[in-house]
């Protein structure tokens, strides 16, 4: 929520400044507690320190303290739009609730069985993708 409310363009007006700052400092806060969160998972089952969804959680801490970082020390930096868009892709962590593992596990096997049937076709647009756009 707190992403979503820093995307809005009001927010880059004088006036609105306040609000941002009130967003950035709750996304501050929350990046603190998902580091907690984090850190306690892999204390209590070390053995899936490894697992996809740890590297995901990983990975999702930093966009947080980028996006506070920049703010504090560049302001409105050329990064900005890049590092929301990386705060964003955190909602992927919502597929690791145990209320999806029956849909995410029907989802990855569906993908591994049409790999084998997806791959000249991918290979085709990507190559065709790179051609045209140079």
């Amino acid at each position: 929520v707190i992403t979503m409310a820093l995307s809005m363009p009001e927010l880059e007006l004088e006036e609105f400044r306040s609000w941002e700052q009130f967003a950035l400092a709750g996304e501050f806060v929350c990046s603190l507690c998902f580091t907690a969160e984090y850190v306690l998972a892999i204390i209590a089952a070390p053995a899936r320190a490894l697992s996809f969804f740890r590297i995901v959680d990983f990975f999702c801490l930093w966009p947080g303290y980028a996006l506070c970082y920049v703010n504090a020390f560049q302001g409105q930096h050329r990064l900005w739009g890049r590092l929301e868009a990386l705060a964003m892709c955190r909602a992927i962590r919502i597929l690791d609730f145990g209320i999806f593992h029956k849909e995410v596990a029907f989802i990855r096997q569906a993908i591994g069985a049409s790999v084998r049937l997806l791959a000249t076709p991918t290979y085709i647009a990507f190559t065709l993708w790179v051609t045209s756009s140079a």
